[in-house]
């Protein structure tokens, strides 16, 4: 393969491409010794030596490019490395306040709800005892064994987040017994299988288990003349 190349090499690859693309069309079906022979002789000596000529048109191309983005991420790596860094610094800080801001309200909120609470059943108590006292013991037994009605009170709301940023709250997890995981969350290795079955063909099937089929695939390869 060259290392340089030049536009007219870039420009015969084009200009042919498509030629000995079309001229596959003869070979989608073979039905015959002698179109197998064909689409052999074509496959070798014009596909194969195109994608030849491709490759040595090209490929100095992409190493350059790829040179050059290679180092042009090196540096923005380098540069924005502080920056980055300060971006999670001020992230997880962000973070950590604004969960402890949330754990403050999800307190709060629990507070008054139990205040509220509380008042409602001081309330129908007091309620139940005045029916008692006026002779009304079925009515004031009823009113305790009836739900207690609770007033809802607002909701307690967590600071927002500075303007340009967002906190949010996501569900994340993490996996302590893989034994206790329903099957359907399981997904087969398949690329472990697929390994197997390349090395035991069928065998595979008693190593890995009935749920798969091994199946035979012919896999066409080809050299350049």
């Amino acid at each position: 393969m060259t290392t340089t190349t030049t536009p007219a090499a870039v420009e015969v690859v084009e200009r042919q491409l498509p030629q000995v693309a079309e001229k596959a069309k003869a070979f989608v079906t073979i039905t015959d010794d002698a179109t197998m022979e064909r689409a052999g002789t074509f496959l070798v000596h014009e596909v194969k030596a195109m994608l030849k000529l491709a490759d040595e048109a090209f490929d100095p191309i992409i190493s350059a490019a790829h040179k050059t983005h290679k180092l042009a991420v090196e540096k923005k790596k380098i540069s924005t490395a502080g920056l980055l860094e300060a971006e999670r610094v001020v992230k997880a800080a962000i973070a950590r306040y604004a969960e402890t801001k949330r754990a403050a309200a999800a307190a709060e909120q629990r507070r008054i709800e139990a205040e509220a609470r509380q008042r409602a059943e001081d309330e129908r108590e007091k309620q139940a005892l005045a029916l008692a006292e006026a002779g009304h013991a079925k009515a004031a037994d009823a009113l305790i064994e009836a739900p207690l009605v609770v007033e809802q009170p607002a909701p307690v709301v967590a600071p927002v987040a500075p303007k340009g940023v967002s906190v949010r709250t996501v569900f994340k997890f993490r996996i302590v017994d893989p034994s206790k995981i329903n099957s359907a969350f399981m997904t087969p290795n398949e690329t472990a299988i697929a390994t197997m079955v390349r090395s035991q063909g069928v065998g595979a099937i008693a190593i890995v288990g009935a749920g798969i089929e091994v199946y035979e695939e012919s896999v066409v390869s080809s050299r350049a003349s």
